[in-house]
């Protein structure tokens, strides 16, 4: 797969805390997409990320709700206020692609 050279963080929040794992060699594109409303033309930044699967860990796969920070590596995160220091966006949508030529997660965030 093409690009895989960003690193990211994907940070899940549950039963009150907030666990980060940090994913090394994945692809990330982002882009501006619009869409017009009854209230006039809307946009959104939206980023695809793509993760081989050689890169997933172990028992580990991104579901809607996550966060993810396009920055790098972040080993910890107390709070919303903390997690918002940091370019990050949520996870919107999960595609299982580990079959096939290429295998991957593709991980769609808004």
């Amino acid at each position: 797969m093409l690009a895989c050279d960003r690193t990211v963080t994907l940070v899940r929040y549950a039963d009150g805390a907030y666990t980060c794992t940090t994913i090394s060699g994945v692809s990330v594109y982002a882009k501006i997409e619009t869409a017009v409303q009854d209230k006039g033309m809307v946009a959104a930044e939206v980023a695809k990320i793509r993760i081989p699967e050689k890169a997933l860990p172990d028992g580990y796969m991104p579901r809607n709700g996550d966060f993810v920070i396009l920055s790098g590596a972040v080993e910890s995160i107390g709070s919303r206020a903390e997690l918002e220091q940091y370019a990050y966006t949520s996870v919107l949508a999960v595609a299982d692609n580990r079959r096939g030529g290429l295998p991957h997660v593709a991980v769609v965030c808004g």
